[in-house]
């Protein structure tokens, strides 16, 4: 949902030539709505990579929560982006 709204904002505004003038802005207000919905469910992790440093840190230093814990859902980071940069793309054809 995060990637789909940041990409599909990217797509519509900077990347079409008719509307760029408020391209920063529509992308600035578009990642702070992302953090303001779910930041407190995903930390506002839309990069994988942000998400897999900490979690592998964390596992092999055995910081935090118990190791099953920290990589049962990681998926879903890995996942989420790379389904909503795909319903960008199919809406945007």
């Amino acid at each position: 949902m995060m990637t789909f709204l940041l990409t599909q904002t990217v797509v519509l505004t900077a990347v079409d030539t008719c509307s760029n003038t408020l391209a920063p802005f529509a992308i600035g207000s578009a990642l702070v709505i992302d953090i303001l919905a779910v930041g407190t469910v995903s930390g506002a992790s839309m990069n994988p990579a942000r998400s897999f440093g900490p979690a592998l840190a964390a596992s092999m230093f055995g910081i935090g929560e118990p190791l099953e814990f920290i990589w049962r859902n990681h998926y879903i980071y890995w996942a989420g982006p790379f389904i909503g940069a795909v319903i960008t793309a199919l809406l945007y054809k």
